[in-house]
């Protein structure tokens, strides 16, 4: 069975301070340097670390950027840590929302990775099973979906990242999250 999902965020900077799990979340993104097999079309194994992954998503929807004219977005490690924490909590807790466990919204997600000063925050979220290639079917996805699009082309966004997780029974969640500073 193959499907997916997708929603979109944003989120104007509201200022006051950020209260999250911290600990919580440095405890369940300790992993984010596990490899996990990653099966092409050709039935070949490749183990692959999450971090290619977000990596290679991040140029692809950069290169969308390209076609039309737009400058890349620069990766902002702390973005991604924020990223991968919700991807993380969204895999192991079997739940797809913008709103994290603890009730918190991206932008105080990403207050606890100590990014401050922001004047928005965007975030696009995706979950997929039983695709050869999850990396593309998301990115796919977002680009045929008007608001996921609109956050990737919109020329506000300088900095973003992507974090990946993937569930015990084989779903992708991805989490990226856009900044205007």
């Amino acid at each position: 069975m193959k499907w997916f999902l997708l929603f979109i965020f944003i989120v104007p900077s509201v200022y006051g301070q950020s209260q999250l799990f911290a600990s919580q979340a440095f405890s369940l993104i300790s992993s984010n340097a596990e490899s996990i097999s990653f099966i092409r079309a050709t039935s070949v194994s490749k183990r692959v670390s999450f971090q290619d992954l977000e990596k290679r998503i991040f140029e692809m929807l950069n290169q969308r950027r390209a076609e039309i004219g737009l400058e890349p977005l620069v990766w902002n490690e702390r973005l991604a840590l924020a990223a991968r924490l919700h991807s993380k909590q969204m895999a192991q807790y079997g739940f797809f929302s913008h709103v994290g466990l603890d009730g918190s919204l991206v932008s105080k997600r990403i207050e606890a990775f100590g990014v401050k000063g922001w004047r928005a925050v965007g975030e696009n979220i995706a979950y997929n099973r039983g695709f050869d290639d999850p990396v593309s079917t998301a990115c796919e996805g977002w680009m045929k979906s008007r608001g996921h699009r609109d956050n990737i082309l919109s020329p506000r966004w300088k900095e973003s990242a992507v974090g990946i997780a993937v569930a015990t029974d084989g779903t992708y969640y991805f989490t990226q999250i856009f900044l205007e500073k």
